[in-house]
């Protein structure tokens, strides 16, 4: 089996990440490097069965994605083991190594771990990543018992190469945590940074959110023609890329009596005024739950 060399050493010490290829179909490799410090909880990336679907993982690990790994990519013929050298003294936490077919589609996938760094000049750290051709992706369906799951993607409206993406996702058909690798301070891969106001959902992909009921501006009256009638505060609704959504007017679970938004109609400030709009107050309110046919709370 051939050995590639793709790239040069500006010291003599560092580590090596060997990727070992035996599938005939992939055309290129790429690294997905991982530094800094782990940051763990939930994450919904995109999925790959429509443009509006997400899989959430719970137990997400990510790092931040090295700015200078984009260049980690190399074009193969044939089942080969590619050498990525990486002239360093620091320890590498992650790498996530994907091949792909000739049509930038991922169709083999391996992770490395805690890569530690050289204790001493002339030293170099190897280790040997396989790529398993059982990958999956991220998703309910699931995949073969024991198959890798794999995620990678951009921001919206990005190129559609996979093998150029901004972010990757994986997990071994033996580990219960995710490891990805992703943007700094954009950890969902979205485009929208977690201190911009236009980010609603910091870890879900294009995510939005419902009106916050401790922030109340509005009024929402059940449909006409309700059994039993009720009232709810609203607020605005914010959408990741959008932000607050000012003219929006979306329910929340704040129930009041029906008699308020027959009174007040959607304008919160009379709501909050009881005796100037002359409404009956009674020592509770009296808040009906409405429930999906399936049970769940609206």
């Amino acid at each position: 089996m051939a050995l590639i060399l793709v790239a040069a050493c500006a010291e003599d010490h560092g580590i090596l990440v060997l990727v070992k290829s035996e599938d005939a179909n992939v055309t290129q490799i790429r690294l997905f490097v991982g530094s800094g410090q782990p940051t763990s909880g939930s994450l919904a990336i995109p999925a790959a069965t429509g443009p509006t679907d997400r899989s959430a993982i719970g137990n997400a690990t990510y790092f931040v994605r090295d700015p200078h790994d984009r260049g980690d990519i190399v074009a193969i013929d044939g089942p080969r083991t590619v050498r990525f050298a990486y002239a360093t003294s620091d320890a590498i936490p992650l790498v996530i190594a994907v091949g792909y077919d000739s049509n930038n589609e991922p169709l083999t996938a391996g992770v490395l771990h805690d890569l530690a760094a050289p204790t001493s000049a002339n030293q170099f750290n190897a280790y040997e990543v396989d790529l398993d051709t059982r990958q999956t992706v991220f998703g309910p369906a699931g995949g073969p018992d024991g198959a890798l799951r794999l995620g990678v993607w951009s921001r919206p409206n990005s190129p559609l190469n996979m093998s150029t993406a901004e972010c990757a996702g994986i997990q071994t058909g033996n580990e219960e945590v995710a490891y990805f690798v992703v943007n700094p301070d954009d950890q969902d891969c979205d485009g929208y940074t977690n201190d911009q106001d236009i980010e609603c959902r910091p870890n879900v992909y294009s995510g939005a959110l419902a009106a916050d009921p401790r922030h109340p501006s509005c009024l929402v009256a059940s449909p006409l023609g309700t059994v039993y009638p009720y009232c709810t505060f609203g607020g605005q609704p914010c959408k990741d890329g959008l932000g607050p959504m000012g003219g929006e007017c979306t329910a929340t679970h704040i129930c009041t009596p029906s008699s308020v938004c027959t009174s007040c109609g959607g304008t919160f400030s009379c709501a909050t005024e009881m005796t100037n709009a002359q409404i009956d107050v009674g020592p509770f309110y009296d808040c009906a739950i409405h429930a999906t046919n399936d049970g769940t709370r609206l």
